[in-house]
C-alpha cells in the first residue's frame, strides 16, 4: 500500500488563531492539513462540508444517524476555522484554501509547479480560485529565476486578474426598513398585513410560546460605524446552516440578513452559534402544540434580538430529556420488549 505525506509546520502551535479553536474546529483544521482532499498545490483543498465529516468518523460508526452527526461537527469545526481567517471556502466549487500554505510549501522543482497549474486546472472557475491563483502570482517574485520562468509558462494560461473578492456589495439602501415579525410570541393584534405576508413560513402560530431568555449578547459596532461584511463570511455561515440542512437553499433574503447581523457587529462565529442554538431548542426542533420545526435560517438572523437569543440558548448547558422527549423514550422501551419477547416466543 502507498504511503502518502504532508508537511505541516509547527508554527501552528504559535498561532493565536488556532490555539483557539475548540475540538471540533482544531479536527477540521488538522484534516484540512493532511487530509485526503489534500493537493500538490500548496493549501489547495478540494472537499465539501460532507466529505469532512471523516474527520470524526469512528471505526464502529455505520449508522445513518452517526453520519449526520459527524457532518453537522465537520460543518461546525470548519465555520469557527473560516470565521477565524486561517481558510477560505467556495461551496458551490468543493473547494477550500489556506492562505499560508506557500509560505509552508515552497517549490523544489519545475515539475512541482506544473503540479501546481494542473490542480488549479480542474477547479471550476471561481472567485476563490482566481484569488489563489493572484495569490501565486504575487509569490513568484520572490522565486529563483529559473523556477519563477516555468512558473510563468505553467500558468500562462491562468493569469492575473483584479478582483472584488472581500467586500459583499449591499443591493439595499440604509432607509430600508425590515417590517417582519421578530418571532411568534411578538406578533401582536396591530402588525401590519404586509409584515404578516413576509413572516417566515415556518415561524410558530401566535398560539405556541417558545421559551424566553435573558441575556445580553448584543454588540455595539466598533466606533458607532456598521462592520465591514466580507462575502467569506455570509459563506461561513450558510455553510454552517446547510451543515444541519443539506438540501437547503438559502437565497437573497437570508443573504441579506446575515448581510445586516454582520453589519450590527455580530461574528460569522456568532451567527454560527445562534444556528447551533435554535437546533438545541427542544420547543424549536418540534416539542411545541403542532409538532412542527421552526428552524429556518431567517427566523436565526431575522433579528439582532433573534440571534442574541438563539446565542444565549446555544450557551446554556444541556439538560436532561423533557417530559414529552421521556415519554416519547419509554414508548419505545415498551414496544422493544414486546417485539422482544414475540421474537423468543417463537424460538
Amino acid at each position: 500500500m502507498a504511503i502518502y505525506y504532508r508537511n505541516v509546520s509547527i508554527c501552528m502551535w504559535d498561532d493565536e488563531r488556532v490555539l483557539n479553536l475548540d475540538l471540533e474546529a482544531f479536527k477540521v483544521w488538522v484534516y484540512l492539513l493532511t487530509g485526503p482532499g489534500t493537493t500538490s498545490c500548496p493549501g489547495v483543498i478540494r472537499s465539501s462540508n460532507a466529505s469532512l465529516s471523516e474527520a470524526f468518523r469512528k471505526p464502529s460508526a455505520s449508522q445513518v444517524d452517526d453520519l449526520v452527526m459527524n457532518i453537522q461537527a465537520a460543518s461546525r469545526g470548519l465555520g469557527e476555522v473560516l470565521a477565524s481567517g486561517l481558510a477560505l471556502q467556495d461551496v458551490a466549487a468543493r473547494l477550500i484554501w489556506l492562505p499560508n500554505g506557500f509560505k509552508h510549501a515552497r517549490p523544489q522543482s519545475v515539475n512541482v509547479i506544473k503540479s501546481w497549474a494542473s490542480v488549479l486546472d480542474d477547479v471550476p472557475k471561481c472567485q476563490l480560485k482566481q484569488q489563489i491563483v493572484n495569490n501565486l502570482w504575487k509569490a513568484k517574485g520572490s522565486l529563483p529565476v529559473g523556477l519563477a520562468d516555468a512558473f510563468a509558462e505553467a500558468f500562462a494560461s491562468q493569469p492575473y486578474s483584479e478582483i472584488e473578492i472581500e467586500i459583499d456589495q449591499e443591493i439595499e439602501t440604509e432607509t430600508e426598513i425590515e417590517t417582519e415579525i421578530e418571532d411568534p410570541e411578538s406578533a401582536g393584534a396591530g402588525a401590519s398585513a404586509s409584515a404578516q405576508a413576509r413572516a417566515s413560513p415556518l415561524s410558530p402560530p401566535e398560539g405556541d410560546s417558545p421559551p424566553t431568555v435573558s441575556g445580553d449578547h448584543a454588540l455595539v459596532p466598533k466606533n458607532g460605524k456598521p462592520a465591514k461584511v466580507y462575502a467569506a463570511d455570509v459563506k461561513t455561515v450558510i455553510a454552517h446552516y446547510v451543515g444541519y440542512h443539506p438540501k437547503a437553499k438559502p437565497g437573497d433574503d437570508e443573504k441579506k440578513k446575515i448581510r445586516a447581523r454582520l453589519k450590527d457587529g455580530y461574528s460569522a462565529a456568532d451567527l454560527c452559534r445562534a444556528i447551533d442554538g435554535i437546533h438545541k431548542s427542544a420547543f424549536h426542533q418540534g416539542e411545541n402544540q403542532g409538532n412542527k420545526r421552526y428552524d429556518t435560517l431567517e427566523l436565526v438572523v431575522r433579528k439582532s434580538s433573534q440571534v442574541a437569543k438563539f446565542i444565549e440558548i446555544a450557551e446554556k448547558p444541556q439538560t436532561a430529556l423533557t417530559e414529552r422527549s421521556q415519554r416519547n423514550f419509554r414508548a419505545t422501551e415498551r414496544f422493544m420488549d414486546r417485539h422482544s419477547e414475540g421474537g423468543k416466543d417463537e424460538n
